[in-house]
């Protein structure tokens, strides 16, 4: 755990929203390499990037409410420390940043055929975000004996965010590759869908942070899993099915 990177008498380098920042600066030049494939210009790139950040950063931390007790939700929410800070589901900035997009493209008149790119930006970004998690000792995992474990809150633990980076970059290298086979976006993101829905619901197993909140049997993430993994398989059968009839 390294919440603080650097602290002079003048200067104090957290590692999480240098990571968070990292994360959104790396998605922009992401998008910037491939911006002829996006058939958008540098301005367009910059105002859908702006869009989605400042939607993907309420939904991350209204997410993140909701899987709280109701008297440290109300308590919580009129705090601007809380607004401005800490305390983010990526799930929920997911969620509220497709819409974002989903407005954007409507007004942009954007293809989604040209937009595997957006798709490349989201995962690796998430990826160095999660770096931030690891850092900063959120997100941790369960208590563990096994020689991976990392010392976390006086324990060793499951460095569940290690996990999904570990998820996030297989998913991205196998994306690409499938990408360049199929040419196909909406494939592409309905198997990111499966990878990180699944992925996602079996690293929860391991989480150690009580803050995650429970519903029912599963955590909020693992039902947004189950969600996003059955959106893919029926997407892709539903492709499968209509290549089929097409032949």
């Amino acid at each position: 755990m390294l919440p603080i990177l650097l602290e002079t008498s003048s200067l104090t380098l957290y590692s999480y929203p240098l990571m968070f920042g990292l994360a959104w600066g790396v998605g922009y030049q992401i998008l910037l390499a491939y911006e002829k494939e996006l058939h958008l210009t540098t301005t367009k790139i910059i105002f859908l990037l702006f869009s989605m950040f400042v939607s993907s950063w309420i939904g991350a931390k209204l997410f993140f409410l909701f899987t709280l007790p109701e008297d440290y939700r109300n308590d919580l929410a009129t705090e601007s420390s809380f607004w401005m800070g800490g305390g983010l589901v990526f799930l929920g900035g997911l969620i509220f940043g497709l819409i974002a997009f989903l407005i954007w493209k409507k007004m942009s008149g954007f293809s989604f055929k040209y937009g595997f790119p957006l798709l490349l930006a989201l995962i690796w970004g998430h990826a160095i975000g999660r770096v931030g998690c690891l850092l900063a000792g959120c997100c941790y995992g369960n208590a563990t004996t096994l020689p991976w474990g990392i010392h976390l809150h006086g324990e060793n633990r499951h460095p569940t965010q290690a996990y999904e980076i570990i998820l996030l970059v297989c998913t991205a290298i196998f994306l690409n590759r499938d990408y360049k086979k199929y040419q196909d976006v909406i494939r592409s993101l309905f198997i990111y869908f499966i990878f990180y829905g699944v992925g996602r619901f079996l690293i929860e197993i391991f989480r150690g942070d009580e803050i995650r909140g429970q519903w029912g049997f599963f955590t909020p993430s693992q039902w947004v899993g189950i969600i996003m993994a059955a959106t893919g398989v029926v997407g892709l059968l539903y492709k499968h099915r209509q290549h089929n009839h097409s032949k």
